[in-house]
């Protein structure tokens, strides 16, 4: 059986989530809060996404090559709360966090610009976490460049 989807994503979120240490233990994963749709404004945006997504799925253009599913009509004629309900119970996160520990030459940035960490001899983040705002695409390739840059940040300040 084929399936087809569309990814919907508010990918500016007008609120920023937070990473913590689970316990003191080093083994423990940290704790994700990625804050999703805590705001209305995103509500709005995601509800209206999924709308959109929906129609798409059954214009014309698919004719018959789409099965209808039980909340597509909730979901285009029914209010936010009716698409919010059906992402919050079909939705899932992409999980390209990024911006946790963001990178500046102010002193409230917890990452200098050689993306070493204030405060801690020894230790740099090389990631998409200093990221100072998320880019609203895939962040891969920029973790890449991050990457790219602080090989070749360690690699000179060795080779003085």
């Amino acid at each position: 059986q084929r399936q087809m989807g569309i990814r919907d994503r508010v990918s500016t979120q007008s609120t920023g989530g937070s990473v913590r240490l689970a316990s003191s233990s080093p083994a423990d994963a940290p704790v994700f809060d990625v804050a999703l749709l805590r705001k209305r404004e995103d509500e709005q945006r995601m509800a209206e996404a999924v709308r959109l997504a929906v129609r798409v799925f059954k214009s014309k253009r698919f004719g018959g090559l789409i099965a209808d599913f039980d909340e597509s009509r909730a979901v285009v004629e029914g209010s936010d709360a009716a698409a919010l309900a059906f992402v919050r119970r079909f939705g899932a996160h992409a999980w390209h966090v990024a911006g946790s520990v963001r990178m500046g030459s102010d002193a409230a940035a917890p990452v200098d610009t050689s993306l070493r960490v204030r405060g801690c001899k020894g230790l740099r983040v090389v990631d998409a976490s200093v990221m100072p705002r998320v880019i609203s695409g895939n962040t891969q390739i920029p973790s890449m460049l991050i990457g790219s840059r602080g090989a070749e940040i360690v690699l000179a300040e060795h080779a003085e």
